[in-house]
This record gives structure tokens, sequence and C-alpha cells, in this order.
């Protein structure tokens, strides 16, 4: 069985920005291999990744989503 853990997205600061790099971690995926099964450039998901963009609500459940289920992982 698959380990389960929770994130406070939305109550700490950067949170949003380090629960992506961890699924990218753990997946083993690099910032181009995940942009292209998204269809969009790396430079846009740096911007979620390195805190640039993901905060005051701009990031959509539906990206999470999909950039979750690219990192093998699911969204409860």
């Amino acid at each position: 069985m698959a380990e389960t853990r929770t994130y406070d997205v939305v109550g700490e600061s950067g949170a949003f920005a380090d629960v992506l790099q961890e699924m990218r971690r753990r997946a083993g995926l690099t910032v181009p291999e995940i942009a292209r099964q998204l269809g969009v450039r790396p430079g846009v998901l740096h911007q979620y990744l390195y805190r640039q963009r993901g905060t005051r609500g701009t990031s959509t459940v539906r990206w999470l989503v999909r950039y979750a289920a690219v990192c093998g992982c699911d969204v409860n």
C-alpha cells in the first residue's frame, strides 16, 4: 500500500510550491518532462515551482490535479 501524505497548501507561505517540488522529486521527473506532459513551456512550470505563481488562490484545483497525475500522485 502506498504511503499517504497530507499537506496544508493554504496555511503556509510557499507550501504549494514545496508540494509540487516533492511530487516531482518522488516521481523522478524533470521540469521539461512534466511541462511536456502538461502541454506547457518549462518556464510556465518554473513559475509554480519557484513561488512566482500559485499564491493567493491564482492556481486552480484542476491544474493541481493534472500536475499530480503526471507525477503519479492522487489528490483527495
